[in-house]
């Protein structure tokens, strides 16, 4: 199981994917409709997700809910980001996708309702 943290801004998105606990990558792709399918066809079905959704990139952050399941959405000024810290979008990123894959927050499924 992979699990995918997202820093997601209208422009672009920071993105790390980790494996088994092992973090394979991170990147920042931009918010491309191209760059987000590729995204969202790379994932499995049991790939986990959370997202940290910035400025208004709500449609963006829907979008790829509807690829991966279950997802867990938060905004800057929810508590919880808090937990996520981070020095930058990237770092970010990576701290959540290390949390998902702990089960450090709830996650629940709002994906394919």
């Amino acid at each position: 199981m992979r699990t995918i943290g997202l820093a997601i801004h209208r422009n672009y998105c920071d993105v790390a994917i980790m494996q088994e606990g092992v973090l394979h990558s991170t990147e920042r792709i931009q918010t491309t409709p191209e760059a987000l399918m590729l995204l969202a066809w790379s994932t499995t079905p049991g790939d986990r997700a959370g997202f940290v959704v910035y400025d208004e990139a709500w449609d963006i952050a829907q979008m790829l809910e509807t690829h991966l399941a279950p997802v867990v959405v938060l905004t800057p000024n929810d508590a919880g980001i808090a937990r996520v810290g981070g020095t930058s979008e990237r770092a970010t990123a990576t701290a959540l996708a290390r949390i998902v894959a702990t089960d450090s927050i709830e996650v629940e499924s709002r994906a394919a309702a």
